[in-house]
């Protein structure tokens, strides 16, 4: 079984997924379209039975989260707090973060 961990953004969601051992085994962006999430469904469907993992934002991924429910899919939500200290450790040390790329603080609205 794959876990397919969700990032939604306005304009794109992207998709990972990891095998059993936390292993990537693939990744998509995806527009946040109807469009894109028909071609996110095809992309899951590759890994048979998964569960997914999206970051509660519901004001993004309202409408993904519903289709990928539809679909039949698992979908689990995580706190955004929770991804947080992922994206920290997920970054070079020195790499500025997207927040502050542009313009605004880092964890917040610009």
């Amino acid at each position: 079984m794959h876990v397919v961990g969700i990032d939604g953004h306005k304009k794109t969601h992207t998709l990972v997924a990891v095998d059993q051992l936390g292993r990537r085994a693939d990744d998509i962006t995806v527009a946040a379209t109807p469009a894109g999430h028909a071609q996110a469904l095809k992309w899951v469907a590759r890994f048979g039975q998964v569960v997914l993992a999206i970051e509660d934002c519901r004001h993004l991924t309202r409408r993904s989260e519903a289709d990928l429910l539809l679909a039949g899919h698992a979908v689990v939500r995580v706190h955004t707090r929770l991804m947080a200290g992922a994206r920290r450790s997920a970054r070079e040390r020195g790499e500025v973060g997207p927040d502050r790329r542009r313009g605004g603080r880092a964890g917040g609205a610009a």
